[in-house]
């Protein structure tokens, strides 16, 4: 569901949530339906643009993204009884959810007029403002026998980018 409107006329602005609610049925025989990986159940999403009243060419925009968490299956570690190696395998039969997925993007942008028809845009962004972990997947290690360890692998921090887009 998406819901679109100008809060400020001629700046767009929308809020959206998307339900998805995906099964499957494993092929060992199993009758019972799971949840998909991929199935990422719940998404917000909010969008909102503004002008600066004192400087009509200025404008602000917050983007906004909660989600519910992706499926993972954790490692178990297993010996090779002829040989005694200890390896790390896919436990298909237990999974577990990433924490949420949450993130909050400001921007400030300034439009300037060359000419007849050219312009110039100038773009200075705050991505991920509150410093959010997310986690993207995990990488897995086994440090002792019989245990393995996962290391997250996130997505990027907080970072600052500054855009400019000049056209004729």
């Amino acid at each position: 569901m998406l819901l679109q409107g100008e809060i400020v006329e001629g700046v767009n602005s929308w809020i959206g949530y998307s339900y998805l609610n995906s099964k499957e049925r494993s092929s060992d025989g199993s009758k019972a339906y799971q949840r998909r990986l991929l199935d990422q159940t719940h998404t917000l999403r909010l969008f909102v643009q503004d002008r600066i009243p004192q400087h009509p060419n200025v404008q602000t925009h917050l983007r906004f993204l909660l989600g519910s968490g992706f499926l993972f299956h954790p490692r178990q570690a297993s010996i090779d009884p002829v040989r005694g190696d200890t390896t790390l395998a896919i436990d298909f039969s237990i999974r577990r959810d990433f924490q949420n997925y949450f993130r909050v993007d400001l921007g400030l942008s300034a439009r300037f007029e060359i000419g007849h028809k050219g312009e110039i845009v100038v773009v200075g962004e705050v991505l991920n403002v509150f410093n959010h972990i997310n986690v993207a997947s995990y990488s897995w290690f086994q440090i002792f026998p019989g245990q393995p360890v996962r290391i997250p692998q996130i997505f990027t921090r907080r970072f600052f980018n500054v855009g400019l887009e000049v056209s004729f």
